[in-house]
């Protein structure tokens, strides 16, 4: 099976917060992502990570949050690993000290075939929508046999996202990897 994920921001205290996750502790959000990604994801599935990883910039400028903490939450994650990095994941994915067997490869944005569509995967979804600031139109259209997964936004809906589209965020799928079967069902194609 092929799964979708983005922004589980692993080790980020504040993200609780921030997106109104509902979890008491950093401890217990990556323990629950955790199970939750394996209980669904099995070794032979393939997993795009749709970006932002893992953060905590206090941590990171301490010290207390390395490479090392990424690679071991990542070993404990089930299935064929591909990145497409986010805007929070730099930190980590330039470090010498990746191990680079997690991921089949990092990229800032992949199409994938699949079914007679082409899944356009990204971090942020900015240049499919208008600014929301400067009201310029989006660079980038959809056409008629693709779907844009993407991520960066989590529990915020985006106005004018083109359709089909599908927010692959964990605040959105339940705190767990989304199927392609699913995003199919969910867009109506």
């Amino acid at each position: 099976m092929i799964y979708f994920y983005s922004d589980p921001h692993f080790f980020h205290e504040n993200i609780i917060r921030l997106a109104q996750r509902p979890f008491s502790s950093e401890e217990e959000m990556n323990h629950t992502l955790i199970n939750n990604y394996n209980a669904v994801v099995g070794d032979d599935d393939e997993v795009y990570f749709l970006g932002d990883i893992a953060f905590n910039r206090r941590k990171i400028k301490k010290g207390l949050l390395t490479v090392k903490n990424v690679n071991n939450v990542l070993k404990r994650l089930k299935g064929r690993k591909y990145l497409v990095a986010g805007n929070h994941d730099d930190w980590w994915i330039n470090d010498p000290g990746l191990d680079g067997r997690i991921f089949a490869w990092i990229r800032q944005r992949h199409v994938m075939e699949y079914k007679g569509k082409s899944l356009i995967m990204l971090h942020d979804p900015a240049p499919y929508i208008t600014d929301q600031d400067t009201g310029e139109p989006p660079h980038m259209f959809l056409g008629c046999d693709e779907i844009l997964i993407y991520g960066h936004v989590h529990d915020s809906i985006v106005a004018d996202i083109p359709h089909p589209s599908f927010c692959a965020c964990v605040e959105q799928t339940c705190y767990r990897p989304v199927s392609v079967a699913e995003i199919f069902d969910r867009c109506g194609v």
